[in-house]
């Protein structure tokens, strides 16, 4: 799958990515350290549609990328306002394997590409 013509993994690796190249653990250490509300405000994240909102509005964010980012969130990162899973639509769904949100080692990893080409060949029968 690619998001803006490159493959999703390496889009959704940046954070991880400036993080290293900020010297590594202790850079992660201190934005991880940070309070989210100082980020996103008070009350940002009383339900998992603010930040899905939140994030289409940016350029080139829509809502299928908006939905995978909240869902990546939730799976990988355990933040789960209220209502995230719905808000994330199919890519918030347990045990699916539909994008980024879902690659925890290389076999998930090896599905969600399968899926995502499932998808692509769907798509382009129609």
């Amino acid at each position: 799958m690619r998001i803006q013509q490159i493959p999703e993994e390496w889009a959704f690796a940046g954070p991880h990515t400036i993080a290293q190249r900020l010297g590594g653990g202790r850079a992660a250490e201190r934005a991880a350290s940070y309070d989210p509300e100082a980020f996103a405000g008070p009350g940002s994240l009383a339900h998992g549609g603010e930040p899905l909102e939140r994030r289409m509005t940016l350029p080139g964010h829509g809502e299928r990328k908006a939905q995978i980012f909240l869902a990546l969130l939730g799976k990988q990162l355990g933040v789960q306002p209220s209502g995230w899973r719905e808000a994330a639509g199919t890519y918030g769904e347990e045990g699916s394997h539909r994008s980024v949100a879902d690659v925890v080692d290389a076999e998930s990893l090896v599905r969600v590409r399968a899926a995502a080409q499932g998808a692509e060949r769907a798509a382009t029968a129609e």
